[in-house]
């Protein structure tokens, strides 16, 4: 018979399932039960009645805490593989079917002589009921944390994985080679020290001796690796598809004791940081290079910094908009869990009332209301800038609006997207969607999910064995208040400032690879710009010519310490020259400016101007340049068109480029951020002040 879920008590408190596999030979049927068991209501603790100096909650004594038994557990990090190639397991006398790799996984960790507790998503959430995935997303981080281990299984050991896996435990150090070393615990001892990473003062002692006793085993030194070590590592890192799972990030960032398994083989998280440790700060090394083009540097680093901050301060810093933006290229199947798999991570707990996950919702409506909320927690536009962009942009393949990042887009090119500018100066983000105040959810309509808040502390029956505490609880909130009956309308307020008239031709990447792209910023120049006496808008003492290379670079210098007006002109004035002895206006001969002849005195001039040329390079992928009605330069994304708007929007650090949509001049498309010389340190918000200039509410869609 095929198995049938009992539904999960979602009134009752929260509740998640777990999967006990019972002991076989090898080769044997996989024969399981499905369990279900209560996490208990986390949120009855508020934060002010918790002791963070001893690390226990303090209880009223006419409100004991009612904290339920869960049996210990170990948590599955994997990937569903092929969905199409199934094979059977018994489930509670029932058959199921699971992946090819979930199958290899549960035959891999199964015990020969005693049953094991396993969390798999797969089979502890029924996949088929919307509702209870919504629900289970929210206790996520709770089951990772609360996990004994946490099992991350890449698949069996073909295609070198015995091979990389050796390399790994031999330059990390194996298991018990990490247990070995003993660090004196620090003068600090609330309840979330980390053993492992150090913290205070003694961080810096603590890597010097972890270094030392690296050295002494021999680990530092092995920096060679052959070629075939090479091939093993690149598919490990490079070819398995866990390395890119969005889900997997949250699966690792905050448990304390995750395992990476392969095949036969495993080694501990800490060994596999060390590596990365110590390869990336070997430079220029094969070895190094492989690990920066997989995921699994920022995996370790979002690890290591979500594990100090909640070590510190009990709760994680990395704002949403962050954490989408950080993670952007890793994959999932159901776009939806672009975010969902990352609600868990954010810094959102106590600060900002999230979206629920909600699978009945259509991808567009979820990236719709996560923008809302970063836009109301935020108090600004910044989410705005990161939205469609690319060299080569297409439309949402799921009718996303244009102000909303499709989170499915790896962008190939970087917006602007910078604190180094101020267009709308501190002016905040306004208009009839933006609430005027900041979250502050009410009692009747926040959603708390239970990730430990202030009673995360459970004991097994008859045992004092204490787990350690979970992050903060996350909020989350109905969605935000759309504009009429159009969820797809935001309106915002701001100031209409210029309309584009004339952009070039992009720059083409083949030209960017060969150097050709130096002759093609000659054509970018406006007729006439060396000899023109005239000043640039809004800048009386500042001349065209210069104004275009501030424009190129988008003011973006190595500029000096000494932020007096006189140190900046002086430097601007040694970039002027740079930029004309670039272009072939001027020999060496002719500089004049004393800092330049201050360097020429300690590199060659050909090295100078190289490194010139390379801070513009670096910014034209995927830009363009143009020219307003009112006489501005600005660089442009390379879908920018004559006739977009340039616009200062409240809350927005850069101008955005906007386009009347066709069916109705009072709607506009988002086109992209863009840098517009003289209206970026907010001279725009001065007109204003002045009342040259009025704002005005723009519907986006």
């Amino acid at each position: 018979m095929v198995f049938e879920y009992s539904p999960i008590d979602r009134d009752n408190g929260q509740h998640f399932r777990l999967l006990t596999v019972y002991p076989g030979q090898k080769g044997s049927p996989i024969v399981c039960s499905l369990t279900h068991y209560g996490l208990g209501d986390l949120s009855r603790h508020k934060e002010g009645l918790y002791q963070w100096s001893t690390g226990t909650p303090f209880y009223h004594p006419d409100q004991p805490p009612a904290v339920p038994w869960v049996p210990e557990y170990e948590a599955l990090s994997y990937t569903w593989g092929d969905q199409s190639v199934l094979r059977p397991i018994q489930v509670n006398n029932r058959e199921f079917n699971v992946t090819q790799n979930l199958y290899s996984a549960l035959h891999r960790f199964r015990k020969s002589d005693e049953k094991r507790a396993l969390w798999t998503d797969a089979v502890c959430i029924n996949q088929a009921d919307n509702d209870e995935k919504s629900q289970q997303i929210e206790l996520m981080v709770t089951i990772f944390v609360r996990a004994k281990e946490v099992l991350v299984w890449l698949g069996d050991s073909d295609d070198g994985g015995d091979l990389a896996m050796h390399l790994i435990d031999q330059m990390g150090g194996s298991k018990e080679q990490l247990a070995a070393f003993d660090f004196a615990a620090s003068d600090w001892d609330g309840p979330l020290r980390d053993p492992f990473y150090g913290i205070g003062d003694s961080v810096n002692e603590y890597h010097k001796a972890y270094r030392q006793f690296l050295g002494s085993l021999g680990l530092m030194d092995r920096a060679a690796v052959d070629e075939a070590g090479l091939s093993a590592l690149d598919k490990l890192f490079n070819q398995r598809s866990w390395w890119k799972r969005v889900w997997v990030i949250q699966e690792v960032t905050f448990p304390q004791n995750v395992t990476l398994y392969c095949g036969a083989r495993s080694v501990p998280w800490e060994s596999l940081e060390n590596v990365i440790h110590n390869r990336l700060n070997q430079t220029n090394t094969e070895l190094s290079r492989i690990i920066q083009k997989s995921g699994v540097a920022t995996l370790s680093a979002q690890r290591a910094y979500n594990r100090e901050w909640t070590r510190l301060f009990g709760f994680e810093m990395t704002p949403l908009l962050e954490v989408l933006q950080s993670f952007r290229n890793f994959q999932s199947t159901d776009p939806r869990d672009k975010v969902f798999a990352l609600l868990g991570l954010a810094s959102s707990s106590k600060e900002m009332a999230l979206p629920r996950p909600d699978y009945k919702k259509s991808v567009s409506i979820i990236y719709s209301e996560t923008t809302r909320a970063i836009i109301k927690h935020q108090r600004n536009l910044a989410v705005l800038c990161l939205g469609h962009f690319s060299c080569q942009p297409q439309p949402s393949q799921h009718d996303i609006p244009s102000w909303a990042p499709d989170w499915t887009v790896v962008p190939d090119v970087a917006p602007l997207y910078s604190s180094l500018y101020q267009a709308s100066r501190d002016h905040p983000v306004e208009g009839p969607d933006i609430p005027l105040q900041p979250d502050n959810p009410s009692d009747e309509t926040e959603k708390t999910s239970p990730r430990g808040d202030e009673t995360n502390l459970l004991r097994e029956p008859g045992k004092d064995k204490v787990q350690a505490p979970l992050p903060a609880t996350v909020i989350y909130h109905p969605a935000p208040a759309t504009s009429g009956p159009d969820q797809k309308i935001l309106s915002t307020n701001g100031i209409l400032w210029d309309t584009i008239s004339s952009v070039t031709r992009p720059m083409p990447n083949d030209a960017l690879d060969s150097g050709e792209w130096k002759y093609i910023i000659r054509d970018w120049e406006p007729d006439g710009l060396e000899s023109d006496p005239e000043s640039y808008p809004g800048l009386r003492d500042q001349k065209p010519l210069k104004a275009f290379w501030i424009t190129l670079m988008r003011n973006q210098m190595f500029m000096p310490e000494n932020k007096s007006p006189e140190a900046w002109d002086e430097a601007h004035q040694n970039y002027h020259e740079q930029y004309l002895v670039w272009m072939g206006r001027i020999l060496a001969k002719d500089i004049k400016h004393s800092l330049f002849l201050k360097w020429l005195e300690q590199f060659p001039l050909e090295s100078i101007i190289d490194a010139f040329s390379q801070q513009i390079q670096e910014k034209l992928r995927g830009w363009k340049f143009c020219v307003t009605k009112k006489g501005y330069m600005g660089m442009v994304p390379n879908h920018a068109e004559p006739g977009d708007l340039v616009c200062v929007f409240f809350g927005s650090k850069v101008p955005l480029l906007i386009r009347p949509t066709r069916r109705d001049d009072s709607c506009f498309t988002v086109v992209g951020s863009l840098y517009m010389h003289g209206i970026m340190s907010g001279e725009v918000i001065d007109e204003l002040e002045k009342g040259n200039i009025e704002k005005r509410t723009f519907d986006l869609e």
